[in-house]
């Protein structure tokens, strides 16, 4: 039997919708929270929530591609090591986040672009 999406019902507390760049993800997201009526969070903003909750000197990797707008011109293995060195620190918000929306009960859908 075919279901529409009226008829399915939420069995999830966290959803979280992964995918390339420019794959639809945040278009299906914004959809699916508005169809279950839960709240919306893009992982990217986490990046931008520690650059604000730190400074350069606590936190020197998170901040570094601000501190360093020629940072671009680096080889790229500099490149991937400093985004390597950075990103335990947003997976850490993230998986506060995740505790924390399944604590709340109500559900939420994340958006997260999939990078190499």
């Amino acid at each position: 039997m075919n279901r529409t999406v009226s008829e399915v019902t939420r069995s999830w507390q966290v959803l979280l919708i992964g995918g390339a760049s420019g794959s639809g993800k945040t278009s299906v997201s914004y959809r699916l929270a508005n169809h279950f009526k839960v709240g919306i969070t893009e992982v990217d903003d986490f990046q931008v929530i520690l650059e604000r909750m730190t400074t350069p000197e606590q936190q020197p990797e998170l901040h570094f591609w601000r501190a360093h707008p020629d940072a671009i011109r680096l080889p790229a293995d500099e490149i991937v090591e400093h985004t390597r060195r950075c990103s335990p620190k947003s997976d850490v918000l993230a998986k506060r986040s995740f505790r924390r929306e399944c604590g709340k009960g109500t559900g939420s859908v994340l958006d997260r672009e999939n990078r190499a």
